[in-house]
């Protein structure tokens, strides 16, 4: 994608970092170019729970891990290589309901809950994880920026299903996209009452709605910064404990081609804030 910033993938089980992009983070073991924090439960465990869970329900699942390359393209719109990588995960599992009633997946639900699991309705599919989320995410990453900038970042978040509800609830410009129908969630509309509404649906009216709140941000704020501030200046960030609101797992660390993990489990207190204020085709 030739992406050369930080991004969240699988939901927010992941911030992949460039290499060196925050000086003093990537100074750690390994050779690899790019440095994954990986947050809260193992896919493998993930995918081992649901399954238990499910049974114990009495609902049957379909995931990523038991499906095919070409039924996960099938299901996404992506080609069969796309839906190889796809199912290659690190954190959390990506899942279906097959004719389960609303009794049964509440059921599965609280059952998942009180083992310590998350389960959040996406567009297309339902995600299974623990220890993680969008919100929780963005939120490390923001900090990341603040303490290697040191100053505020304006965080625009863009989602349509409650699966993004903490992620919009944390950004300071919320946007959610209309579902391809017009209509737009009923749950992230009830919690956030005041969110902006895109006008288009997907991609277009993704663009259109990210270029709106950016000229909606304070203009003198943006210019008085450095524009040649882009990336932080060596020695500026200093290694940030973060952790998982669970307290299952602390963050892992490491190089993308495989390295020593360093787990982080306090979690700071720029990170504790009012939650009303969660890799392809999924």
């Amino acid at each position: 994608m030739g992406n050369t910033d930080p991004f969240v993938v699988e939901n927010g089980g992941a911030i992949v970092i460039p290499r060196g992009y925050f000086p003093g983070m990537g100074n750690r073991s390994g050779n690899g170019s790019l440095h994954t924090l990986t947050f809260g439960v193992t896919h493998e465990e993930c995918a081992q729970e649901l399954r238990k869970i499910a049974r114990e329900a009495g609902v049957r699942t379909r995931s990523f891990r038991q499906m095919s390359a070409t039924e996960v393209a099938r299901a996404t719109g992506l080609t069969n290589a796309q839906a190889g990588r796809a199912k290659e995960r690190e954190t959390g599992e990506v899942f279906r309901f097959l004719g389960a009633s609303p009794r049964k997946i509440r059921s599965f639900c609280q059952l998942a809950c009180r083992r310590g699991f998350s389960v959040r309705r996406g567009g297309r599919f339902w995600h299974f994880s623990s220890g993680c989320d969008k919100g929780l995410a963005c939120s490390v990453l923001t900090d990341l920026y603040q303490l290697a900038w040191r100053k505020r970042v304006h965080t625009i978040a863009v989602g349509d299903s409650p699966n993004d509800l903490l992620m919009l609830q944390l950004a300071d410009s919320p946007i959610l996209m209309p579902r391809p129908d017009g209509t737009f969630d009923q749950e992230i509309t009830a919690r956030i009452p005041e969110i902006a509404r895109a006008s288009n649906t997907p991609s277009q009216g993704w663009g259109l709605a990210v270029l709106r709140a950016l000229r909606g941000v304070d203009v003198a704020s943006r210019n008085s910064d450095d524009p040649g501030a882009r990336r932080p200046a060596r020695g500026q960030l200093r290694t940030a404990n973060v952790g998982t609101p669970s307290g299952r797992r602390g963050v892992r660390l490491r190089p993308k081609s495989g390295g020593q993990k360093v787990s982080r489990r306090k979690r700071p207190k720029s990170l504790l804030r009012d939650s009303n204020a969660e890799r392809n085709g999924a």
